[in-house]
């Protein structure tokens, strides 16, 4: 057991211990043996505008923009608003987000503009106040959020409401 504590913290505990190490390998060794080579892998998780234009997608060039991978875009989006009226004001180009309440409107286009490549026309925020709840004798209220009401121009689409 104390071998493998040992080689995980590297001999701190045998300070004393002499150290091994590999043996030297000469020049013409190390020449007639090939080392494996990996080939190299592209990794494209960026869609550029002229794919997504080309997937028959008409959009207006002014709109488009790069997608980019953020890790801080789910602290601002919580994810799309899923009601009726959410859903029939997608055919007005009115997509619905749930976000938290320190989010502002310039975030929310910054951050769908990175998610989705497409930079939002206009943003208007409405504040959910949360319920009030009781459960027995103690009383408490949900948790508020904001709704993020946002615009596309006339040809963008984001593809949410498809499939429920």
């Amino acid at each position: 057991m104390s071998g493998i504590i040992n080689t995980i913290f590297k001999g701190k505990d045998d300070k004393n211990a002499p150290k091994v190490s590999a043996p030297a390998t000469t020049q013409a060794e190390s020449a007639s043996v090939p080392k494996a080579v990996k080939p190299a892998v592209v990794k494209n998780p960026v869609a550029t505008t002229e794919e997504k234009s080309e997937a028959g997608q008409a959009s207006n060039p002014d709109t488009k923009t790069a997608k980019r991978i953020d890790n801080d875009i789910y602290k601002v989006l919580s994810g799309p608003v899923v009601t009726e009226k959410a859903s029939a004001e997608s055919t007005n180009n009115k997509y619905t987000f749930a976000v938290p309440v320190s989010a502002n409107k310039s975030e929310v286009a910054k951050k769908i503009a990175n998610l989705y490549g497409i930079k939002p026309l206009g943003v208007n925020m409405v504040k959910v106040h949360g319920k009030k709840v009781r459960r027995g004798r103690t009383f408490g209220q949900q948790k508020s959020w904001k709704k993020a009401i946002v615009t596309l121009a006339a040809g963008d689409k984001i593809q949410i409401y498809e499939g429920v």
